[in-house]
């Protein structure tokens, strides 16, 4: 596909612009959408739906959209990136843009992602994340 804008260069623009206005970023993505699609496909969420969610939320449908729109305009197949970690690893070096929203994402919402999968967040050095297992606590009830 060639490629009809810099997605990349743009987003990372819009982001540090807009302060991470992810109402921004999904306007921009969606119209992306439509003009590779023509109108003929709708984006999965319309905008006034969009504004109404949470931000953790918001993060996620533009990180998944910026997947989608990344795999489209470089011929890669969406499921072998989204479903790899190593990939999205990869791409976080390759692209500034979805860098900066992985590290919102780990910055603003990581200590609950690490909480959601049982881990607890014990340090960040310069070669990453220390974790742990999180304990059994004897208040919990099963």
């Amino acid at each position: 596909m060639k490629k009809i804008y810099k997605l990349d260069t743009e987003t990372e623009k819009i982001l540090q612009d807009t302060n991470y206005n992810f109402d921004r970023l999904f306007i921009y993505f969606s119209n992306i959408f439509n003009i590779l699609f023509k109108g003929s496909i709708k984006p999965f969420i319309e905008i006034e739906e969009f504004r109404k969610l949470e931000e953790r939320d918001k993060l996620e449908i533009n990180i998944e959209f910026f997947l989608m729109l990344y795999c489209l305009e470089n011929d890669i197949n969406y499921k072998e990136i989204a479903k790899d970690v190593n990939k999205t690893v990869e791409l976080t070096k390759e692209c500034k843009s979805f860098n900066l929203l992985m590290k919102y994402k780990m910055l603003h919402f990581g200590k609950d992602i690490l909480k959601e999968i049982g881990l607890e967040l014990v340090d960040v050095t310069n070669k990453g994340y220390v974790v742990r297992e999180l304990e059994e606590s004897d208040n919990l009830v099963n």
